[in-house]
């Protein structure tokens, strides 16, 4: 068994068991292997030790961070500008949703152009199924990071406008407040000429 084996839905559904639990840990081999508790509790115990060494070889808990760039035909955004608008506010509502690690495939979804025309929740379910949790663990962290800068980057560049936005004002108020004076004064001179 490698990483690559290991799909979204065989770690979202791994991480919501308690590894303190044996039947759990039985379902988490029975999850991996695609078999269901009934069946695995029918496998010979010398392979149920074979398998768990072989998960526990792989650490579980040490996903790899790859960073592609595709994966079986999608291309995956990873520099902003190549995310659209419309992209970046799916992102955030479904960071706003809860639990990342249930939403990965959605994220993938998001910030993967389909390699055809097919619908969001036909691709994030092909996602769920096939891709390798590495890939979209390793995409999920970079796009966080990058994210998050985007974010402190608006932030600072509304700031910035803000500051030029309120000197101006004060600027053309002193200005306006001087032209008005000015008009005011030089109405007084004629009138009281």
């Amino acid at each position: 068994m490698t990483w690559n084996d290991i799909k979204i839905k065989h770690y979202a559904q791994i991480m919501d068991l308690n590894e303190d639990s044996f039947e759990d840990q039985l379902r988490s081999i029975g999850i991996l292997k695609d078999l269901s508790l009934d069946e695995i509790r029918k496998v010979p115990s010398h392979k149920i030790a074979e398998w768990s060494e072989e998960i526990k070889q792989l650490g579980l808990s040490d996903i790899p961070s790859k960073l592609v760039k595709k994966w079986e035909g999608y291309k995956i955004s990873h520099k902003l500008k190549d995310i659209t608008a419309g992209q970046m506010i799916d992102y955030d509502m479904l960071r706003e949703q809860g639990s990342e690690l249930k939403n990965l495939h959605k994220f993938m979804a998001v910030l993967t152009n389909p390699k055809d025309e097919g619908e969001f929740e036909e691709r994030s379910n092909y996602f769920w199924e096939n891709m390798p949790i590495g890939v979209a663990y390793g995409v999920h962290v970079f796009f966080c990071k990058v994210h998050n800068q985007y974010e402190e980057n608006i932030k600072d560049s509304l700031k910035a406008k803000e500051r030029v936005t309120h000197s101006r004002s004060i600027g053309g108020g002193l200005q306006l407040s001087m032209y008005f004076q000015t008009v005011t004064q030089s109405l007084k001179k004629r009138w009281y000429k």
